[in-house]
């Protein structure tokens, strides 16, 4: 939405936390593409550091490491658990529990987006903040089409939406701006 160009390069770890393995795609990724914003999908903090040291911004992912990383750190999504487990084990103790996958958005209360630090400016604030009010009332769906792939190929149509069985077990392609940046 801010840059239509931009590109989104991907390196898989194979790991929530190894440290080592999230180190090396940090390093690769940063020493092989032009990255000004690093993100990330694991619980490591090597990345973090990585990045700090080399002066790219963070987006964090799991919890708020911005009093850890203060001149580097963005914001990060981050889970309470505790929303949706302590209810889930409410009903495993009341014989109520079903077992499903189950799709919760921000309205849930489980996920949030940590408070954005002093570094994002207020412009880009006001657009996070209006975006996640669109998502909590769910006027927003980032899964509606059109949706198009690296590759030049319509996915998702005009007007659809991916159901939860499509991004679950056949979402298996990169959406137009990702790169497999493990490939320099």
């Amino acid at each position: 939405k801010v840059n239509p160009e931009a590109k989104v390069f991907v390196s898989w770890t194979g790991s929530w936390n190894d440290e080592n393995r999230a180190a090396d795609s940090t390093r690769s990724l940063l020493d092989n593409h032009n990255i000004d914003v690093l993100t990330t999908h694991l619980d490591a903090l090597s990345p973090y550091n990585i990045a700090d040291e080399r002066n790219v911004w963070i987006i964090g992912y799991n919890r708020d490491n911005s009093k850890r990383f203060p001149d580097r750190f963005l914001t990060a999504p981050v889970w309470h658990w505790e929303n949706f487990y302590v209810p889930k084990i409410r009903e495993v103790l009341q014989d109520k529990f079903e077992g499903r996958s189950y799709w919760l958005g921000l309205e849930s209360g489980m996920m949030d987006l940590a408070e954005m630090t002093r570094n994002v400016e207020a412009s880009i604030r006001q657009v996070v903040e209006e975006e996640k009010i669109h998502l909590t009332q769910g006027k927003f769906d980032v899964f509606y089409g059109p949706i198009e792939d690296n590759q030049g190929e319509i996915r998702v149509g005009e007007g659809e939406s991916m159901t939860d069985d499509e991004m679950l077990n056949r979402f298996d392609w990169f959406v137009k701006g990702v790169v497999d940046g493990t490939n320099p």
